[in-house]
Order: C-alpha cells, then sequence, then structure tokens
C-alpha cells in the first residue's frame, strides 16, 4: 500500500531499516500510551539510532498522544512541543547546482509536485480518522478515540510542516527532511485503528466474513507486487538460486572479481533489475547511478557529493549507444576496469561471464 505521494509503502518488500524503526516505533508508541515511560525512552531511541528520521516523527507523535491522553492541553499548547518547532537556521545550507540538479530528481519531496491522487493520500486519511472518532465514541471505546483524534492534529502539524519547508525556494536544502513521510507511522496506525474497528463492529466472529473480506484484498495485493517486481520470485529463500539474470551477474561479479575493482553499469540498471542495488549484491565499487545515488546526495548539501554524483553521471550519458572507445574513457578518468553492458551490445571485449540478458567485460 502506497503511502500518498511520499515514494513509500507500509511496509518494504524488502529489509531496510525503516523496517526496523517502524517495528520500534509502535513499541514506543505502545508503551508511551500505557505510561511506561523507560520503555518509551528505550524503544524510541533505538529507532532514533536505526533511523533518525522515522525516529523523530514517531517521538513527535507518542508525545502528542500523551499529551491528549491526559487532556492537559489544546491543540495551541501541542504544537510548540514538536520537534519541528526548533530553529532550523541552523540546518539550513546554501546549495550548488549540482545539489539542485540531484534534488529535482526527487519531485516526492516538493508537496506542490504531487499528483492529485497524491493529495487526496493526505486528506483521506483524515476524514477516516475523524469518522473513527465518531463510531469509537458512540461504541465507547475511548483509546481508539484519542489515538483517531490525535492522529488528526499529528497530520495536520506536518502538513503545515511540508507547506512551510518545501514550498519557498530559500528553504530548499531543508526539504530533504521530508516532512510528510510523518504520514507512513499515521497510515500504519489508520489501519490498525480500521481493522479493530471493523473487526468489533462488522466481521466480529465470523469467519466467513474475514475470508470473504481478505482473500479477494490478498490476491489482488499479491497481483499487484508480482507486477512491481516480475522477475524477482515473491519470497526470496536462502540457498534459493535466483532466476533473475541481473542478480545472477551480480553473484558471479562478487565471487570472480577483485574487491578493489571499480565498475560501470548503466546508470538506470535499478530500473531494469527490481531494484536490486548493485554494491549490496556484488560488494564491488561502481560509478554513480541516476536512480539511488541522487537520493543520498539530497541527504548531505553541504557535502561536494552532489559534484561528484553529477559528474559520473554526465560521464556515463547516452550509455546505450556506448562504444569501446567510451568505456576506455571511463577506464582513463576514473580507473573503471570492469563493466556490465547488455548482451546485445555489439562491442568487442574480453567478457568472462554472459547471461542470456548481460555481459560482465573488462575494460582494459
Amino acid at each position: 500500500m502506497p503511502v500518498a505521494g511520499t515514494s513509500l509503502y507500509i511496509a518494504d518488500q524488502y529489509l531496510t531499516s525503516r523496517s526496523i524503526a517502524t517495528f520500534a516505533l509502535l513499541f514506543a508508541v505502545w508503551n508511551a500510551w500505557k505510561e511506561r515511560h523507560a520503555a518509551w525512552i528505550a524503544w524510541s531511541v533505538a529507532a532514533l539510532c536505526i533511523h533518525p528520521l522515522m525516529g523523530v516523527f514517531g517521538i513527535s507523535y507518542a508525545l502528542l498522544l500523551l499529551l491528549m491522553k491526559r487532556r492537559e492541553s489544546t491543540v495551541a499548547k501541542m504544537l510548540p512541543s514538536f520537534p519541528l518547532a526548533i530553529p532550523l537556521t541552523g540546518l539550513m545550507t546554501v546549495s550548488s547546482d549540482a545539489y539542485r540538479v540531484a534534488v529535482r530528481t526527487r519531485s516526492y519531496f516538493f508537496i506542490l509536485q504531487w499528483q492529485w491522487y497524491e493529495w487526496a493520500g493526505i486528506f483521506a486519511p483524515l476524514v477516516l480518522l475523524w469518522l473513527f472518532s465518531r463510531i469509537s465514541r458512540k461504541n465507547k471505546l475511548p483509546a481508539s478515540d484519542i489515538i483517531s483524534r490525535s492522529l488528526i492534529v499529528y497530520g495536520l502539524f506536518y502538513f503545515v510542516a511540508a507547506l512551510v519547508l518545501t514550498i519557498p525556494e530559500r528553504f530548499q536544502t531543508l526539504a530533504r527532511f521530508q516532512p510528510m513521510r510523518s504520514l507512513h507511522l499515521l497510515y500504519i496506525l489508520l489501519f490498525l485503528l480500521g481493522g479493530g474497528l471493523l473487526g468489533k463492529c462488522v466481521l466480529k466472529r465470523y469467519a466467513w466474513r474475514w475470508i470473504v473480506l481478505f482473500l479477494p484484498v490478498c490476491g489482488v495485493m499479491y497481483f499487484v507486487q508480482r507486477q512491481l517486481f516480475p522477475t524477482s520470485p515473491h519470497i526470496e529463500w536462502p540457498g534459493v538460486a535466483q532466476a533473475n539474470d541481473w542478480l545472477q551477474a551480480f553473484d558471479w561479479i562478487r565471487r570472480n572479481t577483485p574487491i578493489d575493482a571499480l565498475f560501470a553499469i548503466n546508470p538506470n540498471y535499478m530500473e531494469m533489475d527490481d531494484q536490486h542495488g548493485f554494491r549490496a549484491m556484488a560488494e564491488r565499487s561502481r560509478l554513480a547511478d541516476a536512480i539511488k545515488d541522487s537520493g543520498a546526495v539530497t541527504m548531505f548539501p553541504d557535502l561536494p557529493s552532489a559534484e561528484h554524483w553529477l559528474e559520473q553521471t554526465r560521464a556515463q550519458r547516452g550509455w546505450e549507444h556506448f562504444q569501446k572507445a567510451d568505456f576506455l574513457r571511463l577506464n582513463q578518468i576514473y580507473g573503471v576496469s570492469w563493466i556490465v553492458i547488455e548482451r546485445s551490445a555489439a562491442i568487442t571485449l574480453d567478457c568472462p561471464y554472459k547471461n542470456p540478458t548481460l555481459r560482465v567485460c573488462r575494460v582494459n
């Protein structure tokens, strides 16, 4: 399930630091609700260490939840206590031309670049939470009522923060804090609340109702996910040989090339290999890509990484039409010693590995 226009899913299809931090934050919120302060702090610190951004969102929501539970505050009192209310001037840096190129690859940073249906993903959950609050009051479920109302305040606060941080041009480097990714936690709690109310008020103890609802839902979600990653197994079991030609090539590289080898690969390769990362799978270095590396660059506007990224991606521009001379140029400039190219490329090089899709070749 996508989370509005944040480029996130409620649960990633693979293990990420966000997956682990989310696990910790759910326990943190639970302990905050129970007012077990030591456990809440411990889980929150763990989340911060694993994924600082998601940790901040979780801590801010837990604080808000505590305040609303104790009925000690109004919205006017709550908002100043949020982490984003701290001065941000120390985090603002002057962006370079290269940084501006990199950040433009991340349209989800900027709320005005979202599509209309992504905007619906901001407000539709808030309407549902308002309905959940009313249902909870009617059924005398005070916990569900408070959680629903606190999530509405939480969602509105970060929406305002997104308007402030992502629209003015002078705040461009602050857009990297992505306040709308706060919706990730909101969506998770929304589905937990909705599922709980649905089970209590509609599905109840009738097994057939659960089957009628969840069987088609699970079927549709499975089908959609298979379209997202068509060349990868739904579950990647340990020890099972990969059928994905890209992963087979990466595995050969890991086992048969020098550890200090520097590779060049199509800078858009992650759109072809089901989003598998070369560095993680092959355990080798490569030149910058155009998909993931630009995201890492946007996190550090005060470092020269954007310039390095832009220089390397421009050096690989027109990859589909590269000839041997182009690869030799990469070798001379950056020391590229190996390349991964499509099997169909009409290039004469020493290629010790081939599969139906790819070749792995030396450049010398």
